[in-house]
């Protein structure tokens, strides 16, 4: 189901999505002025019956879904290489100043995949061990 803002909808783009057999729905801006309004947009998922949703993105999106408190798992796939400091965050938005003010995580799964791993992490058993 694609999201975008009522300022930016295409009405081309959204009738082709909607030939396509894709539902449209328009949600307002983000507080923050860009984007989507993602508490809007999990909102209306709820109300459609959503019980879960994964969400690919950049570091954009993901830090925006963090700083809003609407992450509550994270699988991350961590490869076997290094990068510069040209290289991308994984959460670009502001964070907290301090690690005792980040949010927890614990551990609940590690994937090996020759020299790769997956990760997966959930908020809710870390924060229930507090």
């Amino acid at each position: 189901m694609p999201f975008t803002e009522i300022e930016n909808a295409i009405a081309a783009v959204a009738d082709a999505w909607r030939a396509a057999g894709a539902k449209v729905e328009t949600v307002a801006t983000s507080p923050a002025g860009a984007g989507v309004d993602l508490r809007a947009v999990f909102e209306l998922l709820g109300r459609e019956g959503v019980l879960q949703a994964m969400v690919e993105g950049g570091a954009t999106v993901h830090g925006a879904l963090l700083g809003a408190g609407l992450v509550d798992r994270i699988v991350a796939y961590v490869g076997a290489t290094a990068l510069g400091p040209a290289g991308r965050a994984v959460f670009d938005a502001p964070g907290p100043a301090t690690i005792a003010g980040a949010p927890r995580f614990a551990l609940k799964g590690v994937t090996r995949f020759d020299d790769d791993v997956r990760l997966d992490y959930d908020l809710r058993s870390a924060q229930e061990r507090l």
